[in-house]
């Protein structure tokens, strides 16, 4: 019919190849882009406060593998709110190591292991997906975390008003 739609960053990484698989009705294009996803640390949490926490909880994390299994190879490793792509990205940033063991350490020597630290995602499936892999993550730390769902005005009220530990966001290049 001469009819075009266009779906940018609207599919979930584990369907892109459906797509592909069919050329002859659709075509698609791969390309770096400036969205971001992340997770916002509530600061003036009494946990989460410390520097030390923070960081184990960032070397408990495997980024690589999120990018692999969890996004299909579809995404790339950043160290700020500034994806590689963008042109002001500080390419001098490094992220830590992912190093369960040194995160482990770290967790127990504050006394941390087993500490129940809340996660909270909107009700979006692949945001509690991805929800659920960093919980088993920092489970493999010694953090043990509550993983919380809500709709979308609650859960952003909750972020604006400073209710939370832990939090999914994404920010839309």
């Amino acid at each position: 019919k001469g009819e075009i739609d266009v779906a940018q960053a609207e599919i979930p990484p584990n369907r892109v190849k459906d797509f592909e698989a069919r050329p002859a009705d659709f075509q698609v294009f791969k390309y770096p882009g400036l969205s971001m996803s992340y997770i916002l640390v509530n600061l003036k949490d009494k946990v989460l406060g410390g520097r030390e926490v923070r960081q184990a909880i960032s070397q408990g994390i495997n980024r690589q593998e999120i990018i692999k299994y969890k996004l299909e190879g579809l995404a790339q490793e950043a160290t700020s709110i500034l994806t590689p792509g963008n042109p002001f990205f500080a390419s001098e940033l490094k992220n830590p190591e992912h190093d369960v063991s040194a995160a482990a350490q770290v967790i127990e020597k504050l006394g941390l292991k087993g500490h129940e630290i809340s996660l909270k995602t909107s009700n979006n499936q692949v945001a509690i997906d991805n929800g659920k892999v960093l919980a088993n993550q920092l489970d493999k730390i010694g953090l043990k975390i509550n993983l919380q769902s809500f709709e979308w005005g609650t859960f952003y009220s909750d972020v604006r008003s400073g209710k939370f530990q832990l939090a999914t966001m994404r920010w839309l290049g």
